[in-house]
């Protein structure tokens, strides 16, 4: 029987986690004493990620529905390069731009790209995860989210 795409993502996820759950985290926690809440849970996420993805694969293989096409294999294959594409420049202009203005021009381009419509839709989710993500890291965990060296000129004028 040959194995979808899906599935394999699905258990190479399923592997990542247990091998960051049982080797990595346990590392870290010898060489540092950190503390390791947000490792695990983040690890534990992925692993459930991993299996309920490797679940859904199971049952469309029960049912027996087909894969794609290689056109929409095309256009996944671009869609995936471009996502990737923006990631990269989301993470090097991180610093330049900020976490708030670039994260909302980031998920507007990957929720365009992913076929997503409506200006409502997409403002409510950018708006949503930038409410979450500041609540989250800034207020509940307490570390900073970059301002970007843009906003600093803008906001303390050095």
């Amino acid at each position: 029987m040959k194995l979808s795409r899906d599935r394999i993502i699905s258990i190479i996820f399923i592997l990542f986690g247990l091998i960051n759950l049982f080797v990595f985290i346990p590392r870290e926690i010898r060489a540092t004493g950190a503390g390791t809440m947000f490792p695990q849970f983040l690890t534990l996420v992925i692993l459930v990620l991993g299996a309920v993805m490797f679940i859904h694969t199971g049952r469309k293989i029960m049912e027996g529905n087909q894969e794609r096409g290689p056109e929409s294999d095309r256009e996944g294959v671009q869609h995936m390069l471009l996502l990737m594409l923006f990631t990269f420049c989301y993470i090097f202009l991180i610093d330049l731009v900020g976490f708030y203005i670039l994260t909302i021009i980031f998920l507007f381009l990957a929720m365009t790209v992913l076929g997503i419509q409506g200006m409502v839709v997409k403002s409510s989710i950018a708006l949503s995860m930038i409410g979450a993500s500041y609540v989250i890291f800034k207020m509940w965990l307490g570390a900073p989210l970059p301002l970007g060296r843009i906003l600093e000129m803008i906001l303390f004028g050095d």
